[in-house]
């Protein structure tokens, strides 16, 4: 039990963002959900039996306001309590106490104020026998120290704002700026970052968005090879990218005796909003997914390998 509510603990504090004070400064830090994510370290002693998760930019009692943009927001009543994701960071949610969709909609800019502990349980391993101490760094409005849990965090956490700053060089048309139908130069990553993601358990509708794209639109990624490899079975190359190797796409046929890894590359493609249905437990959901029309089989609904063409040598 005590291992499925660490696991559950560490996913939702693993949702916020980052600052820039010094260790021991007891002021407020802000940040990104994505940023505070990033701001997460972890070590492990296995001789002596410890995990230790802990953020590099704050300290235990030190005050952390995290603002960002509401991506989507559900109400759960029968836990009586709201999800709420947002665009930086949009598959680490954060849930809040009662029911706040009334107040609060996609698109908000927002800040959740929160405060640092430190938090040490120990959990035994059936296997082994062995006592493994964690220790970590969490919110205090969102843990029950009596009970040893995560809780939602107070709906006097969460409070508009009226504007953030990008944290990201893309133009994702908060900040008034022109149309973003042909936008380069974006890295993988920051590609991957743009996504976005609503779901309606009432309706079964998944969506998978891009905040600065639209249908139509064509982009440009412009990264680094991180690894090719040639799939003669299927005459395809796999392709990963330096700023995202978890990630990668398939380019039709061999195409490893032109590129190499190391090589700066662009990938250009337009952007569709493919629509389907999904089978899942039972149940049929439809989903729309906005995504590269190059890399796409509209006939089967499925990811397909981009043309040769998609992939260039960056210039310069």
């Amino acid at each position: 039990m005590k291992r499925a509510i660490i696991v559950s603990l560490l996913v939702c504090a693993l949702v916020a963002a980052a600052g820039c004070l010094e260790d021991g400064d007891t002021d407020a830090t802000t940040m990104s959900v994505a940023e505070f994510s990033n701001d997460y370290n972890t070590a492990q002693d296995q001789a002596n039996g410890t995990v230790t998760f802990w953020l590099g930019s704050v300290d235990e009692g030190d005050t952390l306001v995290i603002e960002d943009t509401i991506a989507s927001i559900t109400y759960d009543e029968q836990n009586q309590s709201t999800t709420v994701t947002f665009t930086s960071k949009s598959n680490q949610p954060f849930r809040f106490e009662g029911n706040i969709t009334g107040e609060f909609s996609p698109g908000d800019n927002v800040s959740v104020t929160v405060h640092i502990i430190n938090v040490t349980m120990e959990q035994s391993n059936p296997q082994t026998g062995q006592t493994i101490t964690y220790y970590y760094e969490t919110f205090e409005e969102g843990w029950d120290a009596a009970n040893e849990t995560s809780v939602p965090f107070p709906q006097s956490t969460i409070e508009h704002i009226e504007s953030i700053d990008d944290t990201d060089d893309t133009d994702d048309n908060d900040d008034g700026g022109d149309d973003t139908s042909n936008i380069s130069g974006l890295t993988f990553s920051e590609f991957w970052n743009d996504y976005s993601q609503s779901v309606d358990n009432q309706t079964m509708t998944a969506i998978t968005y891009l905040e600065s794209f639209d249908e139509g639109d064509t982009v440009t990624i412009t990264d680094q090879l991180q690894q090719l490899s040639y799939n003669a079975t299927n005459d395809y190359t796999v392709v990963q990218f330096a700023s995202l190797q978890q990630r990668a796409l398939t380019v039709e046929g061999d195409i490893t005796g032109e590129f190499q890894t190391g090589d700066t590359v662009t990938l250009t493609s337009g952007i569709i909003n493919a629509t389907f249905n999904y089978q899942m437990q039972d149940k049929n959901w439809t989903i729309h997914y906005e995504t590269f029309e190059d890399g796409w089989d509209t006939e089967n609904n499925r990811q397909t390998a981009f043309p040769q063409a998609a992939l260039q040598h960056a210039e310069g």
